[in-house]
């Protein structure tokens, strides 16, 4: 899948219909599409009239996983606030995202607010974890649909409010990426619109990487969604190939860790709608292989 950069003239298109109080910034311009080998992104520039901010959505795999990131200025999180509060507007969920800021190559601002869903899961009873439903894209749509802004509140110096207008075409075309980008790593994506069981791993993904690895130097480049493993796994669980995704730490390191990958994990394949075993992948975050702070897991 060659990587290429547009701007998608449906997402221009796009109904916006905003409320008045929650109007502080304005788009400049439409919905842009940057589709790589791995990714999936949506960027979209907006004004305040003095400031710029990109406001990013990004998918890396079928699934509800969203990534958001906020790159620009005019964003003054309070000082020593470790997370805000934000949410889809108007009627979406609020939810604490860290502050995780870094500066682009240009010097800007790039804040990386981490993963989330357009329905986040209910929660469930006191003691309970939260309540799950099967992904499907058509609800997901639905959801999109009725969400126009997204909203930073709670650990702002001065909350903000950007007027995405309805999410429902922005979420279509991250939908249908996803799907082609499947395929591109030789996968069918068809079935995996009806896979009933995700690739697991059997035992922890910490035991499978020697200690020292990774060094803990390397760990905050990798942060944010960066430097990610992606696992491919035949059906019958094991793994054929490792391919580090969006690179940031010394190839060296990554080497290193997919080699050890490659040897010693083990999985449990995905099952298709019929609960046949059939190929698929696994991806992770480097934090996902590291030991447990204080010691404890990884091999020696």
């Amino acid at each position: 899948m060659k990587s290429l950069k547009f701007v998608v003239a449906i997402l221009a298109a796009a109904t916006m219909s905003f409320a008045a109080h929650a109007a502080n910034w304005k788009p400049a311009g439409p919905w842009a599409a940057d589709y790589g080998d791995d990714y999936c992104d949506l960027g979209r520039v907006f004004t305040d009239g003095k400031n710029q901010l990109t406001f990013m959505i990004e998918r890396t795999q079928p699934g509800p996983l969203l990534r958001l990131m906020l790159v620009g200025e005019g964003v003054r999180p309070f000082r020593g606030a470790a997370q805000w509060s934000v949410k889809f507007g108007p009627t979406g969920q609020n939810w604490k995202a860290p502050i995780l800021l870094s500066k682009t190559g240009d010097g800007k601002q790039y804040f990386d607010l981490g993963p989330t869903m357009m329905s986040p899961p209910a929660p469930g009873a006191p003691g309970a974890p939260p309540a799950f439903k099967p992904y499907k894209k058509d609800e997901e749509r639905t959801a999109a649909k009725a969400l126009s802004s997204f909203e930073i509140g709670e650990g702002l110096a001065e909350p903000i409010t950007l007027e995405t207008g309805s999410l429902d075409a922005p979420i279509g075309a991250l939908q249908t990426c996803v799907s082609d980008l499947i395929a591109s790593w030789g996968l069918d994506a068809k079935r995996h619109e009806a896979l009933t069981k995700p690739v697991a791993p059997q035992g922890p993904a910490n035991a499978w990487v020697p200690n020292g690895t990774i060094p803990f130097t390397e760990f905050r480049k990798a942060l944010g969604g960066k430097n990610t493993f992606r696992i491919m796994v035949d059906e019958t669980g094991k793994p054929t190939a490792c391919v580090v995704q969006r690179a940031t730490v010394p190839e060296t390191v990554n080497k290193a860790t997919c080699d050890a990958i490659m040897k010693n994990a083990k999985f449990t394949p995905a099952a298709d709608a019929a609960g046949q075993a059939m190929p698929s992948y696994w991806i992770t975050e480097v934090y996902g292989l590291m030991p447990p702070l204080g010691g404890g897991g990884g091999r020696r």
